[in-house]
């Protein structure tokens, strides 16, 4: 008992120390973004006092944040409901379906989930660079 108290205490320090490693670019950003700029500049590990919200407004209104906000949900929200749809109409079809290649096709859309998808960019930023973009 004692053995797997020790290394149950050893695990969470271990996920503890992670959480904060992956969480301080996070508060990094949030600060900065309620400081000033010469303030970032000074000390940008600090707390944000006093609050500055200038850049939200300044994003907003000149850089048309809310356009560029509304067609990011626009367009979120039919891919979803096309993913959700389509995969819902071929998961039935697959579940449903018996013959010689249905195991197959099976075995071909779990081999496509074990493929990285860096494997994927790296061909994608190759087409886009092909063509100019």
């Amino acid at each position: 008992m004692r053995r797997s108290k020790r290394n149950s205490l050893l695990i969470y320090l271990v996920l503890g120390v992670w959480s904060l490693v992956v969480l301080f670019p996070l508060y990094t950003m949030v600060a900065n973004s309620l400081k000033r700029q010469k303030d970032i500049f000074r000390n940008p590990f600090a707390l944000p006092w006093p609050l500055e919200f200038d850049g939200f407004v300044t994003a907003w209104s000149d850089g048309r944040f809310d356009l560029y906000f509304r067609n990011s949900i626009f367009v979120t929200l039919i891919s979803l409901f096309l993913i959700v749809f389509l995969g819902s109409l071929a998961a039935y079809a697959l579940a449903n379906w018996r013959s010689r290649w249905s195991n197959f096709i099976f075995v071909l859309f779990i081999a496509g989930l074990m493929i990285p998808i860096r494997i994927g960019t790296i061909n994608l930023f190759q087409i886009v660079q092909a063509l100019g973009l």
